[in-house]
């Protein structure tokens, strides 16, 4: 099945609201193909007779046929509307819901801009066609029929010759379609490079204005923009022509009305009341199939959306859920990694890994940049699968357990903070109303954040802007730890969580929160050494392998390549 079809097969879960929009525009329909038939009873009929009673009785009802087309049109509108803002809300949702089940390997194919321009302007781009488009279609297929037999059983000869030359309408659509879609397929292919320099520089503008290279950026977007100029230009030149030259149709048949028209009154073969009723059919009766052949080539135009929507929807995430038992929980959040290797592509990350974490221990990794600690939490976490050993959590296997609920019970703080644009209160609960503000405020003293807070005007409903943009780096870090504690985590991730605290407010915080990671499961990756001298046991890695591991007393008095980092780093 194509994905258009796909597409239209999704909007049938609005059958009622279809039923309804049906209903309304085939009155609308009705009523606006009733239009020239009080034009020329009124001109043919009721003026010669000099009637006044039937003129007032057949504007009267042609006031009410207008009114009733006017009212249907109007609630017509507001059954596509809803539906349609249903249909794209509920699409963004979809889309969103399955983007999060992705693993890491598809985001690092995935432009960031290429995922923004499918959620907004692919899907709006559908809203338009999904309800509206195809709503007009319906009503002008409904309107043209009756409007094609009132003309037939009026004016057999003058309908045959229009007959003729609406065919020119078809032949100029089949001509520029394929123009059409492929300007559009290619504006949209250099639009999502545009859209992820703009969103680049909108990540992190201050870091762009701090980077200093403006002239690096600029010339960069100036040549994006130029290309997404370039191509969008073509496309609507090669619309507006279609449009132009379909709409000189309609000029056409109204001169061919005037001239046998106009010729048929003088020969006393045709009342001029006809007449007029084929100058107003026949653009009422264009208009239609303007629309429909308009229809054609504005689906044409959104086969690449429809498309690259159903790419996401289709797409498997290589983190499979076969194993996944709903039964499997974790209470201890004891972690034992064994004999596991990890490759992204064809380079190897971690080589024979094997290392335990029991419950309520607090366990290191250290090693140089590069040598696979990250990787560690992101299997972890299960961000990326892993092809040979295991990992076990409370001795069940990482494979049996649901990844939402995984991921729920595994806390990660890391240096990359994420925090949304709201306040400050917000950010610490994540909407959680469990969560009461007397925790809150025991918290945030705890990371000796709370005296920062009360400080500013609306204290906890501060907005802190775009990923806390009006914070410093140590509040963002302090933030982000108070949120994880927040969360009651049986595991805890610090990923170079205090790298913008200095030394004191580390120990101050590490000192207040003693007791809270007394019977949590705490794993610390770090290249400040003094953030481990406490663990219970320190890994330490090169190159994807565990090349020594003990305490802190033990490595130093080994002299080996943890004592190397160590003086390396003091």
């Amino acid at each position: 099945m194509s994905n258009i079809k796909r597409f239209f097969k999704m909007m049938m879960k609005y059958r009622k609201e279809h039923l309804i929009a049906i209903v309304l525009l085939t009155i609308n329909g009705i009523t606006y193909s009733m239009e020239p038939f009080f034009t020329k009873s009124i001109i043919d009929v009721v003026i010669p007779q000099k009637n006044v009673v039937e003129l007032l009785k057949l504007t009267g009802m042609f006031l009410t046929v207008i009114i009733i087309e006017k009212v249907s049109k109007l609630f017509s509108d507001f059954v596509y509307s809803e539906m349609g803002k249903s249909f794209t809300f509920q699409l963004k949702r979809d889309l969103i819901s399955h983007l999060q089940k992705q693993s890491g390997d598809y985001y690092c194919k995935m432009k960031a801009g290429e995922i923004n321009n499918i959620i907004n302007n692919d899907v709006d781009t559908l809203e338009d066609i999904a309800t509206k488009m195809l709503f007009t279609t319906i009503k002008d297929i409904i309107t043209s029929v009756p409007i094609i037999v009132y003309l037939f059983i009026l004016k057999k000869d003058l309908f045959l010759v229009l007959l003729l030359i609406y065919p020119i309408t078809y032949f100029v659509q089949k001509k520029f379609s394929k123009k059409i879609e492929y300007y559009s397929i290619q504006a949209r292919i250099v639009l999502e490079d545009y859209v992820t320099i703009i969103n680049e520089f909108l990540k992190s503008p201050i870091n762009y204005v701090k980077l200093g290279n403006n002239t690096y950026f600029k010339n960069k977007f100036k040549e994006s923009e130029e290309k997404y100029k370039k191509y969008g230009i073509k496309s609507d030149k090669v619309y507006s022509e279609y449009i132009t030259l379909s709409t000189m149709t309609n000029y056409i048949v109204l001169l061919a009305i005037l001239l046998i028209g106009g010729y048929g009154i003088i020969e006393n073969n045709m009342t001029i009341g006809i007449m007029v009723v084929f100058i107003q059919y026949s653009s009422k009766m264009v208009i239609p199939i303007l629309a429909i052949s308009q229809a054609n080539v504005r689906i044409k135009q959104s086969k690449e959306s429809v498309d690259r929507i159903f790419q996401i929807l289709d797409s498997r995430s290589s983190i499979s859920e076969e194993l996944a038992a709903s039964q499997c929980g974790i209470n201890n959040g004891e972690i034992l990694i064994q004999g596991v290797s990890f490759s992204y592509d064809t380079r190897e990350i971690l080589h024979n890994l094997t290392m335990l974490a029991k419950a309520g221990e607090k366990v290191a990794i250290v090693g140089e940049s590069g040598s696979g600690k990250s990787t560690i939490i992101n299997l972890l976490y299960r961000l990326w699968d892993f092809k040979e050993g295991n990992i076990y959590i409370d001795g069940v296997e990482i494979h049996r357990f649901n990844i939402n609920y995984l991921r729920e019970k595994i806390g990660i703080v890391s240096q990359d903070i994420f925090l949304f644009h709201d306040t400050i209160l917000n950010n610490l609960t994540l909407g959680n109303a469990d969560i009461s503000m007397e925790q809150v405020i025991e918290v945030a003293k705890k990371v000796n954040i709370y005296n920062d807070i009360v400080n500013l005007d609306l204290g906890f409903n501060t907005v802190i802007g775009d990923n806390g943009v009006k914070l410093s780096g140590g509040q963002k870090q302090r933030l982000s730890i108070a949120r994880t504690i927040l969360k009651n985590n049986p595991i805890i991730v610090f990923d170079e969580a205090t790298s913008a605290l200095d030394n004191h407010t580390e120990m101050e915080i590490e000192f207040h929160l003693l007791d809270y990671f007394k019977n949590k499961t705490l794993i610390i990756i770090s290249h400040r050494l003094k953030s481990i001298v406490n663990a219970n046991r320190i890994y330490v890695l090169e190159n994807g392998m565990i090349k020594e591991s003990g305490t802190y007393d033990e490595l130093i008095q080994s002299k080996s390549l943890f004592c190397s980092i160590f003086n390396l780093q003091f």
